[in-house]
Protein backbone atom coordinates (compact mmCIF):
# COMPACT_ATOMS: atom_id res chain seq x y z
CA UNK A 1 0.00 0.00 0.00
CA UNK A 2 1.97 3.02 -1.10
CA UNK A 3 -0.32 5.37 -0.21
CA UNK A 4 -0.13 4.55 3.36
CA UNK A 5 3.29 4.30 2.80
CA UNK A 6 3.26 8.12 1.98
CA UNK A 7 1.18 8.91 5.08
CA UNK A 8 3.73 6.97 7.55
CA UNK A 9 6.68 9.10 5.57
CA UNK A 10 4.68 12.22 5.66
CA UNK A 11 4.05 12.29 9.49
CA UNK A 12 7.74 11.29 10.15
CA UNK A 13 8.80 14.51 8.11
CA UNK A 14 6.76 16.69 9.79
CA UNK A 15 7.75 15.55 13.10
CA UNK A 16 11.13 16.31 11.74
CA UNK A 17 10.33 19.28 10.92
CA UNK A 18 8.95 20.12 14.17
CA UNK A 19 11.85 19.03 15.82
CA UNK A 20 14.28 20.92 13.66
CA UNK A 21 11.94 23.94 14.56
CA UNK A 22 12.17 23.09 18.47
CA UNK A 23 9.31 21.68 18.42
CA UNK A 24 7.69 19.08 20.80
CA UNK A 25 9.31 16.33 19.12
CA UNK A 26 13.56 17.36 18.74
CA UNK A 27 14.33 14.89 21.85
CA UNK A 28 13.10 11.52 20.06
CA UNK A 29 14.32 12.71 16.61
CA UNK A 30 17.56 13.50 18.28
CA UNK A 31 17.65 10.63 19.86
CA UNK A 32 16.88 8.50 17.13
CA UNK A 33 19.08 10.12 14.60
CA UNK A 34 22.42 9.41 17.31
CA UNK A 35 21.12 5.81 17.52
CA UNK A 36 21.19 5.64 13.81
CA UNK A 37 24.60 7.03 13.08
CA UNK A 38 23.05 10.04 11.69
CA UNK A 39 25.14 12.06 13.89
CA UNK A 40 26.78 10.57 17.14
CA UNK A 41 27.22 13.82 19.00
CA UNK A 42 24.38 14.62 19.77
CA UNK A 43 25.56 18.62 20.92
CA UNK A 44 26.41 19.28 17.58
CA UNK A 45 22.70 18.72 16.69
CA UNK A 46 22.01 22.03 18.15
CA UNK A 47 25.11 24.26 16.27
CA UNK A 48 24.39 23.14 12.84
CA UNK A 49 21.52 22.90 10.30
CA UNK A 50 19.63 20.70 9.47
CA UNK A 51 18.33 19.25 5.82
CA UNK A 52 14.94 20.60 5.03
CA UNK A 53 12.13 18.82 4.33
CA UNK A 54 8.63 19.55 2.78
CA UNK A 55 6.42 19.11 5.38
CA UNK A 56 3.89 18.52 2.86
CA UNK A 57 6.05 16.16 0.12
CA UNK A 58 6.94 18.36 -2.63
CA UNK A 59 9.93 18.05 -4.32
CA UNK A 60 11.85 20.89 -6.33
CA UNK A 61 10.22 20.15 -10.07
CA UNK A 62 12.57 22.78 -11.66
CA UNK A 63 15.47 21.44 -9.81
CA UNK A 64 14.52 18.08 -11.37
CA UNK A 65 14.36 19.13 -14.74
CA UNK A 66 17.86 20.76 -13.84
CA UNK A 67 19.28 17.77 -12.88
CA UNK A 68 17.46 15.63 -15.63
CA UNK A 69 19.02 18.11 -18.49
CA UNK A 70 22.69 17.80 -16.68
CA UNK A 71 22.04 13.86 -16.99
CA UNK A 72 21.40 14.26 -20.98
CA UNK A 73 24.16 16.87 -21.40
CA UNK A 74 26.61 14.02 -20.03
CA UNK A 75 24.92 11.53 -22.00
CA UNK A 76 23.68 9.24 -18.49
CA UNK A 77 20.09 9.57 -20.77
CA UNK A 78 19.26 9.88 -24.17
CA UNK A 79 15.83 12.02 -23.86
CA UNK A 80 14.41 14.52 -21.43
CA UNK A 81 10.81 13.88 -20.40
CA UNK A 82 8.19 16.54 -19.13
CA UNK A 83 7.62 17.18 -15.46
CA UNK A 84 4.29 15.40 -15.69
CA UNK A 85 6.07 12.52 -16.36
CA UNK A 86 8.90 12.50 -14.03
CA UNK A 87 6.66 13.52 -10.83
CA UNK A 88 3.50 12.01 -9.62
CA UNK A 89 2.37 14.26 -7.23
CA UNK A 90 -1.12 11.85 -6.23
CA UNK A 91 0.54 9.77 -3.41
CA UNK A 92 1.60 13.12 -1.71
CA UNK A 93 -1.73 14.56 -2.65
CA UNK A 94 -3.15 11.84 -0.65
CA UNK A 95 -1.55 12.20 2.16
CA UNK A 96 -1.65 15.62 2.91
CA UNK A 97 -5.50 14.87 2.52
CA UNK A 98 -5.63 12.36 5.12
CA UNK A 99 -3.16 14.47 7.53
CA UNK A 100 -4.42 17.51 6.71
CA UNK A 101 -2.43 20.85 6.39
CA UNK A 102 1.18 20.91 8.33
CA UNK A 103 1.13 22.95 11.54
CA UNK A 104 4.23 24.54 12.67
CA UNK A 105 4.30 23.97 16.37
CA UNK A 106 7.02 26.74 17.39
CA UNK A 107 5.91 30.15 15.67
CA UNK A 108 8.84 32.08 16.88
CA UNK A 109 10.85 29.92 14.74
CA UNK A 110 13.09 32.02 12.75
CA UNK A 111 14.96 28.79 11.07
CA UNK A 112 14.69 28.75 7.30
CA UNK A 113 12.84 25.24 5.75
CA UNK A 114 10.21 23.02 6.72
CA UNK A 115 7.57 25.58 5.56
Amino acid sequence: MVKNYFVAYLRGVRDYCNAYHFGSTRKEIIDLLVKSGTERRPELLNEYAWQSRDPNGRINVASALDMQSWYRKNKFITADFPAERLVDQSYVDYAVGKLGPFVLENKDSKLPGCR
